[in-house]
């Protein structure tokens, strides 16, 4: 992995030295994403730059890379997995000088123009300036799992990797920042900043699979699609099972993102989707390293968070060679800030806390590794997907027993707790889902969403897009994951310097899965990722492959009852950063004492809060807030 930055001179009145020290600037910020080495290109219009984290082509892969007549010029975030075979087919007409994916790319947007990205299958951000057409191109991989940022004024069109560095390269330029008060109000009800929207007016981020060009004409944005159904589809007709294929294809994409000049690893938390993972990977690659974080601790919290059990049974029958990192709340405590600081753009999930720490466990001993991120949204591993059948019937049935039900379902336990009580409390959220036919499990989403002074308009979701399988699979992939799961994976990952990769989002995963039937991702009796789990089962036993989902938790609710009940007062009333047309400062008392006092569970929504007010305390300190 890598980050790129580029500035393009519109007007003309940019001075080249000038440009060139907001592309430092901006490499400089975000020197964790390329610690190898930086390399720039300029000329009269445009200053580029690149900062390195060498994986394939130790020695040759240095960029900016150019066309045979240094006519293009390119930089690049990102891996190709079908490079091989793409470049055999560019060899004849093209002049290879290193042996790098970056590469292929330069000749196949030389042949194909600015479409050719739908022919890659792999991880990508880059820029593309192509000098004979005056022409700056950039664009992500289909489902975002790289990042790229923008801004574009009368007198220049600016580009980078992370906001961060965004900020220091519009510094440097003289541009002041205002507060997007709508994309902040967006951010706490889904937890994430909604492409193309950021925290600042002005400056936005390129959204899953889009391209965007800049020239003469100005700019026009174009999106490439998910993969087809078509290119890797499940036939049914062929003799040969749903488990069988998938085993194929799957051991032919872990096969391709194995492929690196430097040592790659597993990130195994003990889920369906890592033990798949981690059992592939070791077969072609015994002995590879793996890695997982466990709590330790007695509460009942730190207990149920725990997987580090089962990752090492998982290790330990495949063979793995297997760090566990333990770690207690005081360590996860200390690293709030860095951890926050890791994210770059405000993102909701306090898992960044114990994926920052196994990210820099695992650059010790390798610099990639496999994730099973994708997983779920791919093959129907949320609990919304087992309940989307009774979904849909609740939302057929008379508006009068849906109104019995909700005042029934409203008497239920609101707080966490154990046994019986706690049941009825996952009852009343599951209820939430399959009421809310816009269910969107965020911070100040609804019921929750008055708490804001003006929230932001909701999206609607019809009847017909409910009830078509395709809409759902392609909403997940598009907006929670691309939102929030990836950035989160991405920006925590390269914060350590080392590059994940995550197969189960390869376009030919994602293509069978967009072909698979419902029925083969969850059955009638509400078992989730049906046909990863038959797969599990040829590889371990089968108490692994059947455990519920159990996702990556961390204790929050006590934390602010305890360890973080100062930090909580001191962070958000007396150290207040968040603006009040947001949420007013009367609200979020209200919010720290009732949940101090046990009368509501509110850890998420002021984990939102915290981590937001810790952003724009690191901006403020120099930046100019209109």
């Amino acid at each position: 992995m890598c980050g790129i930055a580029g500035i393009l001179s519109i007007s003309g009145n940019i001075a080249v030295e000038r440009r060139r020290a907001a592309v430092v600037a901006m490499l400089s910020a975000i020197s964790h994403r390329g610690p190898d080495e930086t390399g720039y290109y300029e000329d009269q219009q445009v200053t580029l730059g690149h900062a390195r984290l060498s994986i394939i082509d130790l020695a040759g892969g240095r960029q900016p890379l150019f066309n045979e007549d240094r006519s293009c010029v390119l930089v690049y975030n990102g891996e190709v997995y079908d490079y091989q075979a793409i470049r055999d087919r560019l060899a004849s007409r093209h002049t290879f000088a290193t042996s790098t994916d970056s590469e292929v790319l330069l000749h196949l947007y030389e042949d194909e123009g600015e479409a050719f990205c739908e022919q890659l299958n792999g991880m990508y951000a880059y820029a593309i300036w192509d000098s004979r057409e005056a022409r700056l191109q950039l664009a992500i991989d289909p489902v975002g799992i790289k990042p790229l940022y923008y801004y574009r004024d009368d007198d220049f069109f600016v580009f980078c990797s992370e906001l961060r560095g965004m900020i220091r390269g519009l510094q440097a330029l003289g541009v002041a920042f205002e507060w997007n008060s709508a994309a902040i109000r967006s951010f706490l009800q889904l937890g994430w900043f909604p492409a193309p929207e950021t925290p600042w007016l002005g400056v936005r981020k390129l959204g899953a699979g889009e391209r965007l060009t800049v020239d003469r004409a100005g700019a026009r944005s174009t999106r490439s699609p998910l993969p087809a159904a078509c290119t890797s589809p499940f036939d049914a007709s062929s003799g040969n099972s749903a488990v069988d294929q998938l085993d194929d294809l799957l051991t032919e994409t872990v096969r391709s993102q194995l492929v690196a000049d430097v040592p790659v690893g597993v990130f195994l938390s003990g889920g369906i989707d890592s033990s798949l993972l981690t059992a592939v990977a070791a077969k072609l690659q015994p002995g590879i390293k793996t890695f997982s974080v466990g709590f330790s601790g007695g509460s009942d919290e730190a207990v149920a968070a725990d997987e580090s059990q089962v990752a090492r049974a998982v290790a330990d029958h495949l063979r793995t060679e297997h760090y566990t990192l333990m770690v207690d709340p005081p360590r996860l405590l200390e690293l709030l800030d860095d951890a926050w600081l890791a994210m770059d753009e405000p993102i909701v999930d306090p898992a960044v806390l114990p994926l920052l720490l196994v990210s820099r466990e695992a650059r010790q001993h390798v610099k990639v590794c496999l994730s099973g991120d994708g997983g779920d949204e791919v093959f129907g591993g949320y609990p919304h997907h087992w309940l989307l059948s009774w979904k849909r019937r609740y939302h057929a049935s008379p508006s009068w027993l849906r109104s019995l039900a909700g005042g029934v379902v409203n008497c239920l336990p609101r707080t966490p707790s154990r046994g019986f009580r706690e049941k009825l409390r996952r009852a009343r959220v599951g209820f939430s889902m399959l009421a809310d036919q816009d269910y969107v499990p965020g911070p100040f989403s609804p019921p929750h969403e008055h708490w804001l002074v003006d929230p932001a308009p909701y999206r609607q979701v019809g009847r017909d897009q409910l009830n078509n399988d395709d809409w759902y699979y392609t909403d997940g992939l598009l907006h929670p994951l691309a939102g929030q799961m990836l950035p989160k994976t991405d920006r925590t990952s390269m914060y350590a310097s080392i590059e994940v990769r995550v197969p189960l989002l390869d376009n030919r995963m994602l293509a069978f899965g967009r072909s698979l039937p419902f029925s083969k991702k969850v059955s009638r009796r509400g078992v989730t990722k049906v046909v990863l789990r038959q797969l599990l089962t040829r590889y371990l036993p089968v108490e692994i492959s059947r455990r519920p989902k159990h996702g990556f938790r961390v204790p929050l609710a006590g934390w602010f009852r305890n360890e973080l009940k100062n930090d909580i007062r001191e962070r958000l009333a007396e150290g207040r950063q968040i603006p009040e047309e947001v949420i007013s400062r009367q609200a979020v008392e209200r919010l720290i004492s009732e949940h101090l006092s046990g009368r509501a569970e509110h850890s998420v929504r002021l984990w939102a809060l915290m981590t937001l007010n810790h952003w724009a305390e690191q901006v403020s300190t120099t930046s100019t807030i209109n």
